[in-house]
């Protein structure tokens, strides 16, 4: 743990990118449709009815109820959600991850990045960062060492929900660099 994490942070004022609220309510609107998928796969694995000329196996009632829990999980955490949504700050001289008003889950001050980099994987885009020190009291990152033993960066800062493309995050987060370089 840094030493960075017994401390609080304030959103600064900056460049801002929100959440797509367009990305959050498809996916709420994927999670209520699973439900009565599940269900539906379940119910017709317990009764062996048919469904679309099918008989669903017990991997189909599987795959249905874990669905149909997601499902009646995901949805309330993702309307929750909506009411603290996240946001990306450029600021002057740090990039802050911020979820709701004040909670600013991640800050790293623009000189303490040694490198980053666009990176495609299987599950989507991130853009990963390495630090200069990890124990920078203006750095604020969860655990950098496990993550990066993890997954070979200090911080990954998915694709999750952002509305707009990792691609042109990482291009202004290489145009704040540049600046701050100056």
């Amino acid at each position: 743990m840094s030493a960075s994490q017994d401390r609080t942070f304030e959103p600064v004022e900056g460049e801002v990118i929100h959440d797509s609220l367009l990305k959050i309510l498809g996916t709420i609107l994927f999670m209520i449709f699973l439900i009565p998928l599940g269900g539906s796969l379940v119910w017709a694995w317990w009764t062996g009815a048919v469904l679309l000329d099918r008989r669903i196996s017990w991997y189909g009632a599987l795959l249905g109820a874990i669905g149909f829990l997601a499902g009646i999980v995901l949805v309330p955490f993702m309307i929750i959600g909506m009411f603290r949504r996240s946001r990306l700050i450029f600021g002057s001289e740090c990039l802050q991850f911020v979820n709701g008003e004040k909670t600013v889950r991640f800050q790293v001050p623009y000189a303490n990045i040694a490198r980053m980099q666009l990176v495609t994987e299987q599950n989507g885009k991130f853009i990963g960062i390495d630090l200069h020190d990890t124990r920078d009291p203006k750095t604020l990152v969860d655990d950098p060492e496990a993550v990066k033993k993890a997954s070979g960066w200090h911080y990954k800062l998915a694709d999750t929900h952002w509305a707009e493309p990792m691609g042109k995050i990482c291009d202004r987060l290489e145009e704040h660099l540049q600046r701050s370089a100056k």
